[in-house]
């Protein structure tokens, strides 16, 4: 079965075009927040923040019932001890 992703969608098209392009880079590439910093030349810390503040965003546009369980923001791996 196919999942519709419009709300998904919706919500990317939402956000700043350098906002989107971190969140596919984390969500997509799968890159950690120093990873992501090296490919845009942005500081591991301005990528982490750009990257809790675009979930959030994401997770405040879609319907409540299908937002993750987790609390936007970064998975313990993704602090300053996973630099």
């Amino acid at each position: 079965m196919a999942t519709d992703h419009v709300d998904l969608h919706a919500a990317l098209d939402a956000l700043g075009e350098l906002d989107r392009e971190v969140i596919r880079l984390w969500a997509w590439e799968e890159l950690a927040p120093r990873q992501i910093a090296e490919a845009t030349g942005m500081t591991s810390n301005a990528v982490s923040l750009r990257l809790h503040r675009a979930k959030k965003k994401i997770a405040e546009q879609l319907p409540s019932g299908r937002k993750n369980a987790e609390r936007a923001g970064h998975k313990m791996s993704e602090g300053r001890s996973g630099q």
